[in-house]
């Protein structure tokens, strides 16, 4: 991993700040100036521009603070995640960096899993047209997900991805059937049941 976890969310904040600043510089005088001529294009501008100044604040936040991006927000884990794996990784590839407890794509630092969290590891191939357009292998937990573009690659890429995820993610199942969308659903749901009984104990 080239880029530390901390450089990629920021540059992507600065991206956020700057649509939306955009958005609000477009939008916002649009909406003024539509009042008194034509309603639904003043609601339809203003959400625009309330969407922008949501944008431009919250980005900005990031920027102060990458720890208060979206994407930490909806895995507070990550950070944390990310020093475990790359302060003394085992293994690395083309694909994948691996510590003791966790692992993470080379090609995104945004990407990391616990390894005994995995459960499944599938091929997802989507076509335009008949085309393929994207070829990725997604790794699972019952609350995250992580993938790993293969597109244009060849067949023993494939098995060499299988090979790591086997040697290093003992829990997970691999392969695309419909018993294995049953069991993985099945271990969903228990999750969202264990986390609404936390959640309901917490709040006693």
């Amino acid at each position: 991993m080239s880029k530390s976890l901390e450089s990629v969310l920021k540059r992507k904040s600065i991206v956020g700040l700057v649509c939306g600043i955009v958005l609000t510089l477009i939008s916002l005088p649009m909406a003024i100036i539509m009042v008194n001529e034509e309603i639904i294009a003043t609601v339809f501008f203003g959400i625009i521009a309330a969407f922008g100044i949501f944008l431009t604040v919250t980005s900005a936040m990031s920027i102060a603070d990458y720890r208060k991006s979206f994407i930490v927000r909806r895995n507070p884990n990550l950070p944390e995640w990310y020093e475990k794996l790359t302060a003394n990784p085992v293994y690395t590839d083309d694909f994948f960096i691996v510590s003791d407890d966790y692992i993470g794509s080379v090609n995104n630092v945004c990407s990391i899993l616990p390894r005994n969290d995995i459960v499944w590891a599938y091929r997802n191939i989507t076509r335009t047209n008949g085309i393929p357009t994207s070829d990725i292998i997604k790794l699972c937990t019952v609350s995250h997900t992580i993938q790993v573009s293969i597109y244009g690659k060849k067949e023993e890429v494939r098995n060499q991805i299988y090979a790591t995820v086997e040697q290093f993610c003992p829990n997970a199942q691999i392969g695309y059937s419909g018993e294995m969308i049953k069991y993985y659903n099945q271990l969903r749901s228990e999750y969202k049941k264990e986390m609404k009984a936390a959640k309901a104990k917490a709040n006693e």
